[in-house]
C-alpha cells in the first residue's frame, strides 16, 4: 500500500524524482544518487508491488503508476520537480510530463522507449510465462540474455554470469504477490505508446541509451529525441540497458540538470502559466 516508507530523500537542492524500472526498487539509483545528491534533493521510491510498496491488487495500469509518482511528489511538497525515469520508469515519466506538465521542470529519459514494438511485447510475454512457470533459473537466464546485446555478453562474460546468479537468488525467494507485480509491470510495458504525443512535451528533455541496449535499442532513443522539440540525445558506447551505474552517467546527468536550458526553464516558467486556464 502507499505509505511514506516507500520513498527515500537524499541530499538538498532542487528536487529530483527518480523512477525505477520494472521489478525494481529505490535501491536501483544508489550509484548515481551518491553524485546527484551533492547538488539535488533526490527522491527515489519503490515501484508498485516491489520493496516496501506491498500491493496485492491487480491495477498496474499507467494511470496507477502515474498516480504513485504524484503521491511521492505530494508527500515531499514538490509542486514541481526534475524527473528522471529509467526503463519502465521512463514510461511513467513520459506520461507524467504529458498529463501534468506543470509538475515536471525537466525530463531525463533513460533506457526507455516511445512505443512497445514486437520485440518488447514478445520479450514481456516470454518472461511472464517463465516467471509464472516457477523456474527462477530459466527466467533469470532468459531475462539477462534478452537484455544484453551479443557483443556485450561476449565482452563482459563474468559480469553477465554474476547478473544471472543475482536474479536467480532474488526470484527463488520472491513470493506470489511480487511475481504477480512484476507481471503487472510487464503488462504496462507492453501497453505503452506515446509516439503521437511526443510533440506535446515542452520541458527540457534528455534521452540517454546504451549502444548495446537490447531491451530498448537505440532506435527508440532516436525516435524520442526527434519527437520532443529540443531534446538532447546521448548514446553511451559499450553500455547495455542498465547504464545508470556508470560513473559517466551521473556526470552526464548533472551536466544536463545544470545546463542553462534547464535552469532557465525551472526559474522562468511559473507553474501558473502551465496550468489550464479556468473557465
Amino acid at each position: 500500500m502507499l505509505t511514506p516508507d516507500i520513498f527515500t530523500v537524499t541530499g538538498s537542492g532542487p528536487k529530483l524524482l527518480l523512477i525505477p524500472g520494472s521489478g525494481l526498487t529505490r535501491g536501483t539509483f544508489a550509484t548515481p544518487i551518491a553524485a546527484l545528491s551533492q547538488r539535488f534533493r533526490c527522491v527515489s521510491y519503490d515501484l508498485r508491488g516491489m520493496g516496501k510498496y506491498r500491493y496485492d491488487g491487480r491495477d498496474y495500469s499507467l494511470d496507477a503508476f502515474v498516480a504513485d509518482a504524484v503521491y511521492v511528489l505530494d508527500q515531499i511538497g514538490a509542486d514541481r520537480a526534475h524527473v528522471l525515469g529509467y526503463s519502465l520508469g521512463g514510461v511513467v515519466a513520459l506520461e507524467l510530463a504529458l498529463r501534468m506538465p506543470e509538475r515536471v521542470a525537466s525530463l531525463a529519459l533513460v533506457s526507455t522507449y516511445d512505443r512497445a514494438d514486437a520485440l518488447i511485447r514478445i520479450r514481456c510475454a516470454m518472461l511472464t510465462e517463465l516467471l509464472l512457470a516457477g523456474s527462477p533459473s530459466a527466467f533469470a537466464r532468459a531475462s539477462v540474455l534478452t537484455a544484453f546485446a551479443p557483443g556485450y555478453v561476449v565482452a563482459n562474460g563474468e559480469k553477465v554470469e554474476a547478473e544471472i546468479a543475482a536474479r536467480i537468488a532474488r526470484w527463488q525467494v520472491a513470493d506470489a504477490a511480487e511475481r504477480q507485480a512484476l507481471v503487472g509491470h510487464w503488462r504496462a510495458v507492453a501497453a505503452h505508446d506515446v509516439t503521437d504525443r511526443l510533440g506535446q512535451i515542452r520541458c527540457p528533455t534528455w534521452v540517454a541509451v546504451g549502444a548495446w541496449d537490447a531491451v530498448t535499442p537505440v532506435e527508440h532513443a532516436h525516435r524520442l529525441a526527434s519527437g520532443i522539440a529540443g531534446a538532447r540525445l546521448t548514446v553511451f558506447p559499450g553500455a547495455a540497458h542498465r547504464l545508470i551505474d556508470l560513473p559517466e552517467f551521473a556526470a552526464q546527468t548533472l551536466d544536463f540538470l545544470t545546463s542553462g536550458a534547464v535552469a532557465a526553464s525551472f526559474s522562468a516558467r511559473e507553474v501558473s502559466r502551465l496550468m489550464p486556464a479556468k473557465e
